[in-house]
């Protein structure tokens, strides 16, 4: 090659290399300065979500944008105290629309604080790196007053909550794939259609036990040499979203659903057996202890629901789930939103009060 030539493909490398370059410590420099600046709001999570305007259970159908929800109004009226709801399928809803936990949740804080609405962006298979994308991507431009983040124990913790990734190592990168991502909507999916059914078999008895043994078991293993990394990366995902919430002003709030084998004793034993080992094993408590002391350092107000699903359980001796699936079923979105309701009243009824007047 001739020296004139090599001295054009050197160039014409270097440029993008020192753009990158340059981008790179900027958005990082930026970050550092910003708190509320976000680098990586990823799209992967649109491949999951509803398709819009699809039908689903009893006939509802899917706003515009794939959620289970009426349409998003983005102009917020004075004297409104919004909230959003993030989560996975369980935020989402296995049930009927007006039978969904955030529906219900809607109703239970209204009874005391009337100006009070709650959009539901709940998006199933997400996981917390997905919520937080759907924080910046969707949530904010609907300008809330407070961010419902619903964790599930069954596996939001898995992976330390995120989707390995090579581009998550650089900003700049994580900010192209975004830039082009989110701007390829997938159609999204279609989940429940048709009339729905509380008592319809999800799985048989083998593939649930076989279930709970990949997705939930091995999180609670005393062995799991991964639980305090995995943890604390799903921990620093909400910590990032609290930043971006404390930088507009906006409250975050935490509420833990509890995983099957915390809950059911029968599963718990079945599953432990179909693995193989001993129940002295397994510790099904620490994660919550650990939560409730982690977002209390961080300043987010906290609702382990397992506890109020354990006092219910002691009462009725009622299932909370869909049968042989972690889902709730319409007795479980029922007790969730009435612990929760009553729980986020207390947090929201001074700010919601002073928005009335």
């Amino acid at each position: 090659m001739e020296p004139k030539m090599k001295k054009h493909v050197v160039i014409a490398l270097l440029i993008p290399i020192i753009c990158l370059a340059v981008l790179e410590l900027s958005l990082r420099i930026y970050g550092r300065c910003n708190p509320g600046f976000a680098i990586m709001p990823d799209g992967t999570y649109l491949k999951y979500r509803g398709r819009p305007n699809s039908l689903e259970f009893n006939g509802f159908r899917l706003n515009s944008r794939g959620f289970k929800d009426v349409e998003f109004n983005e102009i917020k009226p004075p004297d409104v105290f919004r909230i959003i709801a993030i989560g996975d399928s369980q935020t989402y809803g296995a049930v009927p629309y007006q039978r969904t936990y955030v529906f219900l949740l809607g109703k239970e804080i209204r009874r005391s604080v009337p100006n009070v609405e709650i959009y539901n962006l709940g998006v199933p298979s997400a996981a917390p790196i997905d919520y937080l994308s759907i924080l910046i991507n969707e949530g904010l431009r609907l300008h809330p007053d407070m961010v419902l983040l619903t964790l599930f124990l069954g596996d939001d913790f898995n992976r330390g909550g995120t989707r390995k990734r090579l581009h998550y190592g650089s900003a700049a990168a994580t900010f192209l794939h975004a830039f082009i991502v989110n701007r390829i909507e997938p159609d999204g999916k279609v989940f429940g259609t048709g009339t729905y059914r509380d008592d319809t078999l999800i799985r048989n008895n083998d593939a649930y036990i076989h279930f709970l043994v990949d997705t939930q078991l091995n999180l609670f293993h005393k062995g799991n040499h991964g639980f305090r990394r995995d943890v604390e990366s799903s921990l620093s995902i909400v910590r990032r979203m609290r930043e971006i919430c404390n930088a507009r002003g906006v409250a975050l709030v935490v509420v833990a659903c509890p995983a099957d084998v915390q809950l059911y004793p029968e599963a718990r034993h079945n599953a432990i057996a179909r693995r193989g080992g001993n129940p002295d094993e397994y510790d099904f408590y620490t994660l919550n202890g650990m939560l409730h002391e982690e977002l209390s350092c961080m300043g987010i107000p906290f609702l382990n629901l397992l506890d109020g699903f354990k006092k219910r359980q002691r009462f009725d001796r009622r299932i909370f789930n869909q049968r042989n699936d972690p889902h709730w079923n319409l007795y479980g979105s029922m007790v969730a939103a009435e612990i929760a309701g009553s729980w986020l009243s207390e947090l929201i009824r001074p700010g919601a009060n002073r928005r009335e007047h």
